[in-house]
Parts: structure tokens; sequence; C-alpha cells
């Protein structure tokens, strides 16, 4: 799941760098299998990532990637609530 493309968010999602390492692993497989396109699941989270959901679009026009939005399930432990 990339949940994120602006690296300060990414940082505080997954509690380290490195969305520059993702966003290189995405492209180096979009262009090793271009006919099995790559698919990206982003989970929709209202106020963390909800003002990307454009940004993800558009990697679809330059990359053959499949962007797949998902819902943060409730499970326990994980911080979910109504709010989220």
């Amino acid at each position: 799941s990339l949940d994120t493309l602006q690296p300060a968010k990414f940082l505080h999602l997954t509690r380290r760098p490195g969305l520059e390492k993702v966003m290189a692993a995405i492209e180096a497989a979009a262009v090793a299998f271009p006919a099995n396109r790559v698919k990206i699941n982003c989970v929709v989270m209202r106020n963390t990532n909800e003002d990307e959901l454009v940004d993800f679009c558009q990697l679809t026009r330059h990359l053959p990637v499949d962007v797949r939005f998902i819902e943060w399930m409730p499970f326990f432990d994980n911080g979910w609530s109504e709010d989220n």
C-alpha cells in the first residue's frame, strides 16, 4: 500500500524515510512488466491523504500502473475510528 506521494507524509505514516526508493521501485516494476500493470493500493484517510487522490490518478497517465483506492478496515488495535 502506498498512501501518500508526499515525502513528509510518507515519513509520518511509515515512521521512516524512503518515498524516493518506493517510487523508483514502482517505476522499475512498471517498466520491467508493462503487460502486467503494477497495482498500487492506496488507503484513503480523512484529514491525511484525501487531498492527494488526483495526484494518485495522475500516476496512471505517466506509468502503466493501476491505482486502487481502498478503505481503512477497522480491526483490533490499528487506531481506526469513525473519524478516519
